[in-house]
């Protein structure tokens, strides 16, 4: 077992220490609502005696004219009522951008150190943050109409109405966005993470000195002098950049406010769509990984992250996984390289996690649901043809795409080429020192394969 193997099934067991490694919604329930747990939340769960004495936020169907506004209105009222209920003050601003204070860690022995970010901001506002994940919502329940498809449960399938039209299926709510003059725009990108994980320096003026941190581990390569080559951890996902009506501009300027939603596997476990957001920091950068993909591979692809959320989604609730699949099944990165891999036919993604036993789970899972998206009297069946042929070629791809669990020769060009377009930006130096210990096993590698031919 290689060192990239050992970190991942370390950092598992440490979440899982602090857990009781399941959660209490399985993954296809928290799906069907649309995001995992929030407090407050967009779901509104049902009384015993069926009587709502709360608003529903997110109504079925959902009228995007009438309930888009009011939704995000009505969550940015249940986080302010939830201040108060904690006994403070509702401060909440919907414009405010800012992270929160940071903790000293100790002022005796480490004096000026600090947990946080410094005086660091999000890159969206508290209202963005909303939006976004009312877009996420939406395109996951929209995607849970598939496993409903299958069910042949399709008449309760959720309904997003936009300009008079009825949208089932997360491609059909994406093209009436783009036909009533939205921007839809779609990449696979990747950042460092830290798993919530950041330091700062307080100076004696009163400023702050943010320091540029990152989780190191071994890639599992070495050159011929045993020097090997590390990497950092990394966060990635399929990003969407939404622009438009809905999403609108400033006043002042005319520069569309920000709205980007990211599709990827959490720790929390229900695989779906995400609010994308990070802290505005060079170092912490989404960086993309591929081009952006054409509108025709656009809709594809999120035809595809419907299905395939579904596929983690079931998995992980049927053989009852912990954190729902995260880890086991692989992480954030390998949701979305998948889908990558099935569109353009290769990745860029790396570190790649999946175990071989769970893509043979995700490849026959395919093959059963490519079949029951097809059957069935419902007229629906019409709508899903291409989502049928899409899920085959997820099937294929889960058949031929690399894992970097255990390194090999066999996979040593794809694994330094997808290295190299994920480490694009040098913020450490053992970045540029392991870049070249794989550009020395690469050489390594074709010499030895040219005499090898």
């Amino acid at each position: 077992m290689n060192n990239l193997c050992a970190s991942k099934n370390s950092f598992a067991n440490v979440y899982e220490k602090s857990t009781d490694g399941h959660t209490e919604i399985q993954p296809l329930t928290l799906m069907e609502r649309g995001e995992i747990p929030h407090d407050p939340t967009y779901y509104t769960p049902p009384t015993p005696k069926g009587d709502d004495t709360e608003d529903i936020l997110i109504p079925n169907p959902f009228v995007v004219e009438e309930n888009f506004e009011a939704a995000i209105l009505g969550l940015e009222a249940r986080i302010r009522a939830s201040q108060r209920e904690q006994g403070g003050e509702a401060t909440y601003d919907p414009n405010d951008c800012s992270i929160g204070e940071p903790t000293p860690i100790n002022p005796i022995i480490l004096p000026g150190l600090h947990l946080g970010h410094g005086d660091l901001k999000w890159t969206h506002t508290n209202r963005e943050r909303q939006r976004n994940r009312l877009f996420a919502v939406l395109l996951t329940k929209l995607s849970h109409n598939y496993e409903r498809r299958v069910q042949d449960q399709d008449d309760n399938n959720f309904v997003v109405r936009i300009n008079g039209i009825d949208c089932v299926y997360p491609d059909e709510f994406i093209k009436e966005l783009c036909d009533c003059g939205h921007s839809v725009e779609l990449c696979p990108r990747a950042a460092i993470t830290t798993f919530g994980t950041s330091i700062c320096v307080k100076e004696e003026d009163g400023s702050w000195t943010n320091i540029p941190f990152a989780i190191f581990f071994r890639t599992g390569y070495e050159n011929s002098r045993q020097r090997p080559a590390y990497y950092h951890a990394l966060h990635g996902g399929i990003d969407m950049t939404i622009k438009g009506p809905l999403v609108g501009e400033e006043e002042e300027t005319g520069i569309s406010n920000k709205c980007d939603v990211q599709f990827y596997m959490p720790v929390e476990g229900m695989c779906g769509w995400h609010s994308n957001y990070n802290v505005d920091a060079p170092w912490m950068e989404m960086i993309s990984t591929s081009r952006l993909y054409t509108q025709e591979e656009a809709l594809k692809v999120v035809r595809m992250t419907g299905i395939l959320a579904c596929a983690y989604n079931q998995i992980g609730t049927e053989m009852d996984l912990p954190f729902g699949g995260y880890g086991v099944m692989g992480v954030c990165n390998d949701s979305a390289a998948l889908v990558d891999f099935a569109v353009r036919g290769e990745t860029n993604m790396y570190p790649l996690i999946s175990t071989g036993r769970f893509l043979m789970h995700l490849a026959k899972f395919f093959g059963k649901f490519h079949d029951g998206m097809l059957s069935g009297n419902s007229g629906d069946a019409n709508k899903t043809k291409a989502a049928a042929a899409d899920t085959l070629e997820l099937a294929s791809a889960a058949c031929k795409i690399n894992t970097d669990i255990h390194c090999s020769p066999k996979q040593m060009v794809d694994a330094a080429r997808r290295y190299e377009n994920s480490y694009p930006s040098i913020y450490f130096q053992i970045n540029e020192d392991s870049r070249n210990v794989m550009k020395e096993i690469l050489e390594e590698y074709v010499n030895l394969e040219s005499k090898l031919s």
